[in-house]
């Protein structure tokens, strides 16, 4: 009841971060690699439901989603990916940059709602950091944010604390 009422507030925009193969997918770096526990299956019918709800509310969804290629990422955030290992860095090719299937949105999303779906990509843990993030939200007078994802203790968590 509480999200419902967040998602019928006006400025409200809801941001899913990090539903990416690579986090959540069983071939993905995170869990075939690192051996992350599964925290997706759980986690996407919610999200599946909340992008759901804010899109028949006309709020704004953001898909952040991360790109850790070495190209993009400054150094110091290089070096720390660097500790995983060479095999063990996600997010540097086009299937692991790609929002998990059960979430994926279709073109015809983009294309009917405009600028009220839209994706952000981020270079690091924070969506804020070195992105459009902060410009995208004051455009749309965004006050509250609802933010859903994975690596809630990381990614999530620093994006909530910019906010």
């Amino acid at each position: 009841a509480a999200v419902d009422q967040l998602l019928s507030s006006p400025n409200t925009a809801v941001l899913v971060v990090d539903m990416q193969n690579d986090f959540c997918h069983p071939e993905g770096v995170n869990r075939k690699v690192m051996q992350w526990p599964d925290v997706c299956s759980t986690a996407v019918p919610h999200i599946k439901a909340v992008v759901e709800s804010a899109r028949n509310s006309s709020i704004p969804v953001i898909w952040i989603n991360a790109d850790y290629h070495p190209d993009i990422v400054n150094k110091a955030f290089d070096r720390k990916l660097r500790q995983r290992g060479e095999k063990g860095r996600p997010c540097v090719t086009d299937w692991g940059r790609d929002i998990v299937e059960e979430l994926k949105p279709s073109p015809d999303i983009f294309a009917q709602r405009g600028q009220d779906e839209i994706m952000i990509t981020k270079p690091t843990f924070n969506a804020f950091t070195d992105t459009a993030l902060e410009e995208e939200l004051r455009k749309r007078h965004v006050e509250t944010v609802v933010v859903t994802g994975v690596a809630t203790s990381i990614c999530v968590e620093s994006t909530v604390r910019s906010a």
